[in-house]
């Protein structure tokens, strides 16, 4: 929103604008958990201080349940050339309604939808995930539509092409 002149795409999956599209019971989701020791080992594996895993993790949920604080009229004034709403027909963490409303918010924003994964769609399904993004950066998707337009039977035809 800031700098337009540097997007040429956006590919903004598992996205909210506002604290409201966070599931309010976020953190008790499987995924959530599964994730989280996820991101612990890697810390204490990748980090310089791997003992701080606690204190930057509070800070990411404190970060996660007051931002973003974007309204209605800010996404409206987003005009990226292509840009696609992303996230699994299967979201957890995100509310599918407030999904839907920043693809019908955003201006040409395409609404997609990865069919049997969740927020962790690049974990759950890297190929069906990696599919919709290097379809989605070759500008293989038309103009903006009402209905989701990727499935994974959709990426089984076009990965054999």
């Amino acid at each position: 929103m800031q700098h337009p002149e540097r997007e040429t795409r956006i590919f903004a999956f598992g996205a909210d604008m506002d604290v409201k599209g966070l599931a309010p019971d976020w953190m008790s989701k499987p995924f959530a958990g599964q994730a989280i020791a996820w991101a612990k080992e890697d810390y204490a594996r990748r980090s310089p201080t791997p003992g701080d895993f606690d204190r930057v993790f509070a800070a990411i949920g404190t970060m996660a349940e007051t931002q973003p604080n974007y309204t209605a009229a800010d996404l409206a004034g987003i005009h990226g050339p292509v840009i696609a709403i992303v996230d699994g027909d299967q979201e957890e963490l995100i509310l599918p309604a407030h999904t839907r409303y920043l693809a019908r918010t955003i201006p040409h924003a395409k609404l997609i939808l990865l069919k049997g994964v969740g927020h962790g769609a690049p974990i759950q399904d890297p190929a069906q995930f990696n599919a919709a993004m290097i379809h989605f950066l070759d500008g293989r998707y038309g103009r903006r539509r009402t209905e989701p337009v990727v499935s994974r039977a959709f990426f089984a035809v076009r990965l054999r092409q």
